[in-house]
């Protein structure tokens, strides 16, 4: 694996959602490294499972699961300390 290339981790349990940015990060800008997650079950062991360090996350704010997206950030956080984090909110509604 390039070291520079990043590697995408997508929480996201909308199935048409998972396409779309798949279809997008592989197909049409060409990244190799895309894991995607249908849910937060079990956190901790599926991003210790994974053998390279992420470098992108992208979490659905209304993903159904197990850990609220908050509580997700703090999991994630647990089980990768190395990473950075940017933090990016996206509004539903509009005013």
């Amino acid at each position: 694996m390039n070291p520079s290339e990043p590697v995408f981790v997508y929480f996201e349990d909308d199935p048409p959602s998972r396409t779309i940015v798949e279809v997008l990060l592989t197909r049409v800008m060409n990244y190799q490294h895309v894991i995607m997650f249908e849910d937060s079950h079990d956190v901790i062991a599926k991003l210790e499972a994974i053998d390279m360090i992420p470098t992108v996350f992208f979490i659905d704010i209304l993903l159904f699961g197990f850990v609220k997206p908050h509580d997700l950030f703090c999991k994630v956080d647990q089980a990768l300390p190395q990473c950075v984090w940017l933090q990016y909110f996206h509004s539903t509604t509009q005013p």
